[in-house]
């Protein structure tokens, strides 16, 4: 597998440094950050099966294999929350399950009882698969990990650094790299402060759309680290945001 510049994000103004689309050893291609994706696959059932496996919004009513979903997760996938520092009960509270069918860690985004998206990770081993894959309406549904003390929200790259960020402040996973001009048009009246952080390698795209989104907010500015957020404590996180919002106590 190699990497590449991604066209479509290209076009947004994105991937500058070249690296957002995976080009595979068959010839399919797959963008992580924005969906795009070609595939060169001659087998039917393979090129089904790519649509089916690969494909990040839909329009339609998504399909998704509850049946095959179970609450006892594999020893490979508990070790991987584990390192993150995820809770059994944060397990439990946001419904977090196992795909045994196609060995997927699902971390699921409802609409009140409606399951509307999957953000999951591959446990399989299978290398040519995608070690991540989002299905489901991504763009027309936000998931938000509340908390009601603070008036900061947070808006991360990934399902797990939302979870860790929403101990301390509401956050939002974007479940990629672009932030939605209807996602921050929705917060407004909603917090003092908006901050965006993304991981290190998206930085000038964090700055730049934070800018964008200074338009409706008024404190609307990134969070730049190291790491990602999840790979941080939550009294490290907490510093962070504190840091961000000079100072402003949070519970």
């Amino acid at each position: 597998m190699k990497k590449t510049q991604c066209p479509r994000c290209a076009k947004l103004g994105n991937d500058r440094s070249g690296d957002n689309l995976a080009v595979y050893d068959d010839g399919h291609s797959y963008c992580f950050a924005c969906g795009y994706r070609t595939t060169t696959v001659t087998s039917k059932n393979m090129a089904r099966k790519l649509a089916k496996d690969m494909t990040l919004t839909s329009d339609t009513e998504p399909d998704f294999s509850v049946e095959n979903y179970t609450y006892k997760l594999p020893p490979a996938a508990l070790r991987w929350l584990d390192k993150y520092g995820v809770t059994e009960q944060e397990r439990i509270v946001n419904r977090i399950v196992y795909d045994l069918d196609k060995d997927l860690l699902v971390l699921p985004i409802y609409d009140g009882e409606r399951l509307v998206v999957v953000n999951c990770r591959y446990f399989g081993n299978n290398p040519e698969y995608p070690k991540y894959i989002t299905k489901g309406w991504k763009s027309g549904h936000f998931k938000l990990f509340p908390h009601p003390s603070s008036r900061v929200y947070v808006l991360t790259e990934d399902y797990i650094s939302a979870l860790k960020v929403g101990r301390i402040a509401n956050a939002i996973p974007l479940l990629g790299a672009h932030v939605n001009n209807a996602l921050t048009l929705s917060l407004c009246g909603k917090c003092d402060f908006l901050r965006i952080w993304l991981d290190r390698d998206k930085a000038r795209e964090s700055i730049r759309f934070s800018r964008q989104a200074g338009q409706w907010h008024k404190n609307c500015a990134t969070i730049i680290t190291e790491e990602d957020p999840k790979d941080y404590t939550t009294e490290e996180i907490r510093e962070f945001i504190l840091q961000s919002t000079q100072g402003i106590p949070q519970s």
